[in-house]
């Protein structure tokens, strides 16, 4: 196995026997012979249940009836998809004769491609860091356009973006960037609630896209509409809401290398239906646990499946907790294996590692995973690595918004320089866009580059976090106002 930084750095390879594979959330490149990538993926097919083979797509008359013959069990799978689109035809219909949805709305979802053949989603393999930082395979599933379920489902996701939005994403425990993670960690200490026995707590959630059963995830979406009272979303009731979820989760199908798959357990992570869903059980499965670190005056927060939180009592104290919240939830049917717990003084998560030592000093820096840094280029959410001033800009504003010390500033700015220099970017280059920062903020780089004392860091460092706030709340607001937006037009 080898890593490489880019796809169009990657060395010249011979593509009859090998492959490369770009490892999801990072800029490497994973390289394997076509063979072994094809036995991870029937290993992971064999050992998952979550896809059940139905049959070959390309398949004569003659076989199918054969087929048929030899085993009853096993239908054309033509017929399986036909029956798919007339089990969800039949069910918007009756819907919208018992005018349970509008006339708009029945049209809207029945505008999808009849022609099973051509409108069936494609599953592939990708590649993933685990919570262990091991390099493990995920299924991926690509959506057709004209397939009856995407409707569906974002239909349903236009429902709920308000609710969702209000409920879990503008959350306080919504902890989706390592910046936020850092001023939470930091406002903690500020509060004089960090103590030298105190332990950095990560909970991380494994394997719940190919675990989860439906009902399960059916039962999580009642009990989030119950605990928020609701029971009409846009003149549908909950009822109806639940029947179309319903309907999406039972009927998930996917074609790989010609073969029809049923989605029997979770769902893709592609999908924003899925992962939407996966969020709102997370939220019913940890309410109780979160609640009791609040009231502890402890630090709760996620994002999605990596949990985070602060812990001031005994580790037998901590694993009785999370069994007495969370393993013993009647709703719930997630193993032990699936829970991986680690504390110290030490955590990492996301982009971010947070320490603290028997002082009570507190001790932020940027964390990188060194399996495939610094060969790669730093990975930041939503900055693309083929926009490489951007990338770059952005990879030094986070070393500031991350590091406490100037030392931890120091030592990352010389990790960006070597980074972005074995990517073929010059070193004047990471200079100069270093210096226009700094200068945006009134400080010039002496022209033997010394590093900056701590108090000039400091000063920075506070205002480039009270940009960085500024820019939170108006992307906040700005998310608001295109929901009050969606609402009028509802009106």
């Amino acid at each position: 196995m080898q890593l490489f930084a880019l796809p169009n750095k990657s060395p010249s390879i011979n593509q009859t026997s090998t492959t490369l594979h770009h490892i999801k959330n990072t800029y490497a490149l994973y390289q394997c012979s076509q063979t072994e990538w094809k036995n991870k993926i029937e290993n992971y097919l064999r050992l998952t249940d979550g896809f059940t083979h139905i049959g070959p797509m390309t398949v004569s008359s003659f076989q199918s009836l054969t087929y048929a013959i030899e085993s009853c069990t096993v239908q054309n799978v033509h017929h399986i998809l036909h029956a798919k689109n007339d089990q969800i035809r039949v069910s918007l219909t009756q819907l919208y004769q018992n005018k349970e949805i509008t006339r708009e709305q029945y049209d809207r979802l029945m505008n999808f491609n009849e022609d099973t053949t051509s409108c069936v989603n494609q599953l592939d393999f990708v590649l993933a860091m685990s919570h262990d930082n091991a390099i493990i395979i995920e299924p991926n599933i690509i959506y057709s356009n004209n397939e009856p379920i995407k409707h569906l489902a974002h239909f349903i996701n236009d429902l709920l973006t308000d609710l969702y939005d209000h409920a879990i994403f503008r959350s306080s425990s919504n902890f989706s960037t390592g910046y936020k993670t850092i001023r939470a960690f930091e406002q903690y200490h500020q509060q004089g609630l960090l103590k030298s026995t105190t332990s950095f707590v990560k909970m991380s959630v494994v394997d719940l896209f190919t675990t989860l059963s439906h009902s399960t995830l059916l039962n999580a979406f009642e009990q989030f509409l119950l605990q928020h009272q609701i029971q009409h979303i846009r003149g549908i009731s909950i009822a109806t809401i639940i029947q179309l979820v319903q309907l999406v989760l039972h009927n998930q199908y996917c074609v790989y290398e010609n073969d029809l798959y049923e989605v029997t357990l979770g769902g893709s992570k592609r999908s924003k239906f899925i992962v939407n869903l996966i969020d709102i059980y997370l939220d019913i499965l940890l309410k109780a646990f979160a609640e009791k670190l609040f009231e502890k005056k402890e630090i709760f927060g996620r994002n999605h499946e990596q949990i985070i939180f602060t812990w001031n009592d005994s580790t037998d104290d901590l694993y009785q907790l999370i069994t007495e919240t969370i393993m013993k939830d009647t709703h719930q049917r997630m193993s032990p294996q699936q829970l991986h717990v680690t504390l110290g003084n030490m955590v990492q998560y996301l982009d971010a590692e947070i320490s603290h030592d028997k002082e009570q000093n507190l001790r932020t820096k940027v964390y990188h995973n060194l399996a495939i840094e610094p060969e790669t280029l730093p990975y930041i959410h939503e900055c693309l690595f083929t926009v490489t001033d951007k990338l770059l800009e952005a990879s030094l504003r986070r070393a500031f918004l991350y590091c406490s010390d100037v030392v931890d500033f120091e030592a990352e700015r010389m990790f960006i320089e070597c980074a972005f220099q074995k990517n073929h970017v010059s070193l004047s280059t990471v200079v100069r866009t270093f210096a226009n920062i700094l200068m945006h903020y009134d400080y010039v780089v002496p022209k033997d580059d010394t590093f900056m004392n701590m108090i000039t860091y400091n000063s920075i460092r506070q205002r480039m976090q009270y940009d960085e706030e500024k820019k939170m709340k108006h992307s906040g607001q700005r998310r608001y106002r295109r929901c009050r937006r969606r609402q009028l037009k509802r009106l």
